[in-house]
């Protein structure tokens, strides 16, 4: 199999050819890890918000507190199964639980693309790097949908998990750093984490400092202190670059989005709107293609 970017080291996007059942084995199993992932994404998405523990009691519904047998917590597929409702009180269930399996899913497909997580090629270089930068960026995104998940429901983002999220981001970035990176070969795009821990610092610092000038000059009405942490957390895994091209992404795709609905007078300049989704896209678009959008830029307008 070979798999290389479209147009060159500054490529946006890549090109798979040559599939092979091996491959697609792989893309499967790694996809499925990834709905577990999300599985449990969603557990901590839900509890957290409320203030429950994530690990006791077992999966539930939220309606009728009854226990969910192992048949009907298959992600995605039970909730197909069962046409989004509980089996036993019938409550409509919240489409979130498909919506964030399907995307880990997918996340997890494209960071083993990223970083090269062939078997054929790991029998022949260190397995380390690539599994640990893989596991770093798995968590980032982790960190990431949950965040957009419990922001958008609530409007809230909890310390428990931005703080942790940043104290992950500077640790993972050392870890990184100790080994000397991943390795450059067979992989799909650069690695989008900060080169060290004094750049991941910078990164909480410049990334948390951004949001906390818009709050401190708008008094708090445009943005709150979750904002200032979320920020923070992508600074320390980003690097202040990427960190603040998220929130760059973030604003161009709120207005994309938002615009319609300003013209067509559905919403209105006073109308609230929840930013955290949208950094945590504008995150996730970075991280795989932000260094080839900045090479994009420089290249273009300034030679």
């Amino acid at each position: 199999m070979q798999i290389w970017p479209l147009g060159g080291e500054n490529a946006i996007g890549f090109a798979v050819v040559d599939y092979d059942f091996l491959l697609v084995l792989e893309i499967i199993v790694v996809f499925v890890f990834g709905l577990c992932i999300g599985s449990f994404l969603n557990v901590c998405s839900f509890r957290i918000a409320q203030g429950q523990s994530i690990v006791r009691p077992g999966s539930h519904c939220q309606n009728c507190k009854t226990p969910i047998r192992t048949l009907d917590n298959i992600p995605i597929l039970s909730y197909v199964l069962l046409r989004g409702r509980c089996r036993h009180c019938k409550v409509k269930l919240s489409p979130q639980y498909p919506i964030v399996e399907a995307i880990m899913g997918m996340l997890c497909v494209l960071i083993g693309l990223a970083v090269g997580l062939d078997l054929r090629i790991l029998r022949i270089e260190p397995a380390g790097p690539k599994l640990l930068e893989a596991a770093v960026w798995l968590s980032f995104c982790f960190f990431v949908v949950l965040i957009a998940a419990i922001d958008h429901r609530t409007g809230l983002v909890p310390d428990v998990i931005s703080l942790p999220g940043i104290t992950c981001g500077l640790g993972f970035i050392t870890l990184l750093w100790k080994i000397g990176g991943a390795s450059t070969t067979s992989r799909l795009v650069p690695s989008p984490f900060a080169s060290s821990p004094l750049e991941s610092v910078l990164g909480i610092l410049i990334g948390g400092g951004f949001f906390f000038g818009i709050v401190f000059l708008s008094k708090g009405r445009m943005m709150g202190g979750g904002d200032i942490r979320i920020g923070a957390l992508f600074g320390a895994y980003l690097g202040f670059r990427l960190a603040l091209l998220s929130v760059l992404v973030a604003s161009v795709a709120g207005t994309v989005l938002f615009m319609p609905a300003l013209i067509r007078g559905r919403a209105s300049r006073k109308t609230e709107v929840r930013f955290g989704p949208l950094l945590s896209l504008g995150a996730i678009v970075s991280s795989f293609c932000g260094k080839s959008l900045i090479d994009w830029y420089l290249k273009m307008f300034w030679g």
